[in-house]
């Protein structure tokens, strides 16, 4: 008797926690900031898995012709069948698709690594107008929902992670716009197998030129609440983590990062990494890009000499 007055206070509390917790806004790109150890990673790769789950399984009732794909900078682990795929340098600057007809579920983790506030004036980040340069991150992340949505009525997914937004291109957190601050991620009531994030709404304005515009809303108790197994548990019934929170520490043993990889699917049996795709402009991009802007000024002359 004792034991299940127990059980059902335990779950009373779990739902009064779950009922009072607030979830992210639904949206097609999430952008999740905080300290280190803050949530992150495992918030972002658990609701993508979530997602990714849900259109596998309209997939595989043949509800949708598209098939979820998962594309992540870092290596995830989804289960022995599905194959997690390298987002690489020549995807974020739309120089190869997404397979074709598929619902892209993707893991930009720390995006600042990738495109800082110094790289403002880099062409393939932002470029000044779309026809100097269309393959550029920006344009990636604007028309994420345009180029690879209409297969699959917009059920696909991104996820972004960085430590301060302050530290991310002007022009891309423009683009992203809502962000989730994460702090005082712990376990719940110190022993049970969840977790509790407190979080605050950051809303980047469309005129926002640096950091201070950004506008701050908090309610009050607002957190998200959540599953955190216990690792012996894991070890127990041999499940494997989605990621490893120490991913990159390969980079130290290794002693750089490498922007390219000799394959395009992550290994399932190692989730480290020193991989970070460097998406700079290159020289020979440079020179390209100039012949590019010579052919679109010339064109532009001579419409405005037909205007005239």
């Amino acid at each position: 008797m004792i034991i299940l007055i127990a059980v059902i206070l335990y779950l009373i509390l779990i739902g009064y926690e779950e009922f009072n917790a607030d979830h992210p806004i639904k949206q097609i790109i999430y952008f999740f900031t905080g300290t280190i150890g803050s949530g992150k990673t495992y918030l972002a790769t658990h609701m993508l898995i979530f997602y990714y789950r849900l259109s596998r399984m309209l997939y595989k009732l043949h509800l949708t012709k598209s098939e979820p794909i998962i594309y992540s900078n870092i290596p995830l682990y989804v289960d022995k069948k599905t194959d997690v795929y390298v987002l690489k340098r020549e995807h974020l600057l739309l120089q190869e698709t997404f397979k074709e007809g598929c619902t892209p579920f993707v893991l930009l983790d720390e995006l600042s690594m990738i495109a800082t506030c110094y790289n403002w004036d880099d062409p393939n980040i932002v470029s000044k107008n779309i026809n100097d340069n269309m393959k550029t991150l920006e344009t990636f992340i604007r028309f994420y929902r345009h180029f690879y949505g209409h297969n699959n009525k917009d059920r696909l997914k991104m996820f972004i992670t960085d430590q301060a937004t302050g530290g991310v291109n002007i022009q891309m957190r423009r683009r992203l716009g809502y962000v989730n601050y994460l702090y005082n991620m712990r376990r719940f009531c110190l022993i049970l197998p969840f977790y509790k994030i407190n979080t605050k709404e950051m809303i980047v304005e469309e005129d926002t030129v640096n950091e201070n515009n950004v506008d701050l809303q908090e309610k009050e108790r607002k957190y998200f609440f959540g599953r955190l197994p216990y690792r012996w548990v894991n070890k127990l019934f041999r499940r494997k983590p989605i990621y490893d929170s120490h991913c990159y520490r390969m980079a130290l043993e290794s002693g750089n990062f490498v922007s390219k990889l000799p394959y395009d699917v992550w290994d399932k049996t190692n989730l480290t990494t020193n991989y970070c795709p460097d998406i700079r402009m290159t020289e020979k991009e440079k020179a390209e890009y100039k012949k590019h802007l010579k052919y679109v000024f010339s064109n532009n002359a001579q419409f405005d000499e037909l205007k005239i």
